[in-house]
Formats: C-alpha cells, sequence, structure tokens
C-alpha cells in the first residue's frame, strides 16, 4: 500500500498477476521473521557494513521501492545507504553487474518464462542475471519445448519455490497500467503490454 496507494496487489512472483499462469504457489512469499534475521546475519559474519542501494528519482515507484526496502532492511539490522544516480548510469550499471543492491524494474510480459529467462543466468556470461542456479536453469529449459499449460503451471510453481529459498531477488508487485477512455468508445479494455488494441471497438 505504501508502494503505490493500494492500487496492486503484493506479487512475490515472477509469474505476472495477470497471466493464466499465475496460481496460489505463486501467492506465496516471504515471512515476518527477525529472529532468523539475526541468526543468519551472524552466520554470515556480518558485522554492520553499509550495502549501497542503488535509486534513481526519474522513476518515482522506483524510488518508493528503494526507500521502503532501506527502511526494511534497516529494521532487520542490515545498514543499507539510497546510492542516488542518473537513470541512465542506472541501466549501464544493472546490464554490467556493477551494484550491491538496486531497486529496478522489468518491462512487461505474457510470457512468464521470458520473465525467468531475463533472472536466470551465468553473472560471469551475462552481468545482468541476478539468480545463478542450475536447478533453475534445467527447470527453465525443460520449458522451452512444453506446450502443456498443466506441466508449464506446475514448472513455474517449481521455479517460485526456488526463488524463496535462494533470494536471488525481491518482487514487490506488478505495476498497473492506467488507461483513460473517452465515453465515447465502447469495448476497449487494457492488457498488461499497456499497448493500445482496437479489436471491435465502436464510437458512439
Amino acid at each position: 500500500r505504501a508502494l503505490n496507494n493500494g492500487q496492486a496487489a503484493y506479487n512475490p512472483s515472477l509469474v505476472p498477476a495477470a497471466s493464466l499462469y499465475y496460481s496460489d504457489a505463486d501467492r506465496a512469499g516471504y515471512e515476518k521473521n527477525l529472529k532468523e534475521v539475526k541468526r543468519l546475519l551472524e552466520a554470515a559474519g556480518y558485522r554492520g557494513e553499509p550495502l549501497k542501494l542503488q535509486a534513481n528519482k526519474r522513476y518515482p515507484y522506483l524510488y518508493r521501492v528503494a526507500v521502503v526496502t532501506q527502511q526494511l532492511l534497516n529494521k532487520a539490522g542490515i545498514k543499507t545507504e539510497l546510492d542516488m544516480l542518473e537513470w541512465g548510469t542506472q541501466v549501464t550499471n544493472f546490464r554490467e553487474g556493477k551494484f550491491q543492491l538496486m531497486a529496478f524494474a522489468y518491462s512487461a510480459r505474457t510470457e512468464p518464462a521470458l520473465m525467468f529467462r531475463d533472472v536466470i543466468g551465468d553473472k560471469a556470461k551475462t552481468p545482468m542475471a541476478q539468480w545463478e542456479s542450475p536447478e533453475a536453469a534445467a527447470i527453465l529449459e525443460g520449458i522451452e519445448a512444453e506446450s502443456d499449460p498443466a506441466v508449464r503451471k506446475q514448472a513455474f510453481d517449481k521455479l517460485h519455490t526456488l526463488m524463496l529459498r535462494d533470494t536471488p531477488l525481491l518482487m514487490y508487485y506488478n505495476k498497473p497500467g492506467y488507461v483513460v477512455v473517452s465515453s465515447q468508445l465502447q469495448g476497449f479494455t487494457g492488457w498488461p503490454l499497456r499497448k493500445p488494441r482496437f479489436f471491435n471497438v465502436t464510437k458512439n
């Protein structure tokens, strides 16, 4: 609600909420457990070193993501400082993997496999890959030639479960697309890719 005024629901999954593959499994996110956070930080040898969270103000919604994330991390005992950048510099850093933390967004995709494809990979070969997991990569590879929606849905559910386990990135929500239409138009509907479609649209 703080991020989007309640205009989009929390979605912890890389499968878009508008996708036919979106399921109850994708709604499962992280639970608040500060005691476990403390234990994990001690096990990792964390001693309060500040982390840099790259952000920008060109896109206000990404800036809000950065601020809220900083507050959550600080509350968990992870010191975080915002590193405000020009958007072009931030994009370059993302593509080259030059960051510790970053508030970023992916463009809309109607096929979840394309979303996972952008995230899963070998950082040595693809610096912008966020998830180095041979297990996830193998599942994704198996989806490529699969046409059965039920089988694909099971695979996406498994990928989400693995992503929660590995935590390569945190998903917050799917940014809504707003469309303002004259009352003279009938039959116009929006869609996730946010490109106007005028099939079966009539004008009074």
